[in-house]
């Protein structure tokens, strides 16, 4: 936010009557009101453009969070997902998911994630149906599906599951011990026969990427 600037006029009226072209108009001598002084042209003064300036600083504290950190959106990417809750859980996403493909099949992998395009938090679950991979994404505050993609694929795929063997605060007390700070985004996947939580965490561009294995409770950090 701009400071905002106290301007105090300080006018000299010997000097503005003189650079004027004035005299004492009484004749006698006496002092002239130094009350009278010359009112700037507007757009004249240095100080006039300042304040025709949006304020672009208060609008952007507008949109911070609560705690007073800002944000590129009110409901945008500066949250922590260790302690904000959406009005779509885990749990709701996997049977929206379903009810969207129609089919039971092997749910591989969920994430949520700011989408940036959509400026709302998204959902995306991964399911192997018949050899059909189907993404659904979902809005994690309205429950809408905003996507449906689906690819042939020969992959071989194993069911994750958000309780067993870990649940999600389990994973993140782990990866916690290794990296603290806000978690930004966050998924639970199997991927080259490891099922593993992966958290990023940290701040909003300099977060570190922290992998928590759900068998062996290994925790590794990428720290490029």
């Amino acid at each position: 936010m701009k400071p905002h600037r106290l301007r105090i006029p300080v006018v000299a009226a010997a000097a503005v009557l003189a650079l004027a072209g004035c005299s004492d108009p009484s004749g006698d001598g006496s002092p002239t009101d130094t009350t009278q002084t010359a009112s700037a042209t507007p757009g004249q003064s240095p100080e006039s453009s300042d304040a025709t300036e949006p304020a672009t600083g208060a609008s952007d504290d507008a949109t911070g969070d609560a705690s007073g950190g800002s944000s590129t959106d009110a409901t945008g990417r500066d949250v922590d997902l260790a302690t904000t809750e959406f009005s779509v859980s885990a749990q709701t996403a996997l049977d929206t998911s379903r009810e969207e493909i129609g089919a039971d099949g092997i749910v591989h992998g969920i994430e949520l994630d700011y989408s940036s395009s959509r400026g709302a938090w998204i959902w995306e679950v991964n399911t192997l149906v018949d050899g059909t991979d189907h993404e659904v994404d979902i809005n994690a505050d309205t429950g809408e599906v905003v996507d449906h993609e689906q690819d042939s694929t020969d992959d071989k795929e194993e069911a994750i599951d958000l309780n067993d063997p870990m649940t999600f605060e389990q994973a993140l007390d782990l990866a916690h011990g290794k990296v603290e700070g806000p978690v930004r985004s966050w998924k639970l996947e199997w991927d080259d026969g490891v099922r593993a939580y992966q958290f990023d965490i940290g701040d909003l561009h300099n977060d570190q990427e922290v992998t928590v294995n759900v068998e062996t409770s290994a925790v590794t950090v990428d720290r490029d």
